[in-house]
């Protein structure tokens, strides 16, 4: 009967042994569940801070490309034809893409279709954009910007590039063969097709 009781004695003495191991051990993962659920608790405050930051930033580049571009076409396509230029942000797979497209009224199509000569003026547009963004000497070269534009608003055309270039401080250095782009410049370099012949006039002497 002794032998029963000292063996149940000691059954217990185990038992209360393996308890507090595991009430230490719990005490351990209670530790790190309360530290893991902080490093989870401050990841999605990140988390919500990263992505209203880059909400705002998309909306800002929103704002400051489709602005100048809109402008552009504003001001040198006719009303009836223009277009307001919009750019999207788009999650696909992960990654934040950015779309171009066109609207007139409740019409809604892609840059591509618009025409060659929209697509300039877009592009144009679109490089002067970026160029303010940049913190780089603001010196932006056009090759033939407006090669596929109607001949008809390359006057227009001419205003829109030397009133940005005003206005943001940008020095523009056209190539073109358009003589409506070339009588807005400040100065003129004309080169021969042979190129051994070239001077310097400037335009405001005139």
């Amino acid at each position: 009967m002794i032998t029963k009781i000292k063996g149940a004695q000691e059954k217990l003495q185990k038992a209360k042994w393996h308890l507090f191991h595991a009430k230490g051990e719990l005490s351990q993962i209670e530790k790190k569940m309360r530290a893991t659920n902080r490093e989870i608790h401050f990841t999605e405050e990140a988390q919500t801070l990263i992505k209203k930051v880059a909400i705002e930033t998309q909306e800002q580049l929103r704002y400051h490309l489709s602005e100048l571009v809109s402008t552009a076409m504003a001001t040198i396509l006719p009303e009836d034809i223009a277009y307001t230029f919009q750019i999207k942000f788009l999650d696909r797979r992960g990654a934040v893409e950015c779309e171009f497209s066109l609207k007139r009224g409740e019409a809604e199509r892609g840059v591509f279709s618009a025409g060659g000569g929209v697509v300039d003026i877009v592009a144009t547009a679109l490089r002067f954009s970026v160029l303010m963004l940049s913190k780089n000497r603001r010196v932006i070269i056009l090759d033939e910007p407006f090669r596929n534009l109607s001949r008809n608003w390359h006057s227009l055309a001419s205003e829109f590039i030397k009133e940005v270039s005003t206005e943001l401080g940008i020095q523009v250095i056209l190539v073109t063969h358009s003589n409506e782009l070339i009588e807005a410049s400040e100065s003129v370099i004309e080169v021969s097709s042979d190129g051994t012949q070239s001077w310097i006039e400037d335009s405001n002497a005139n």
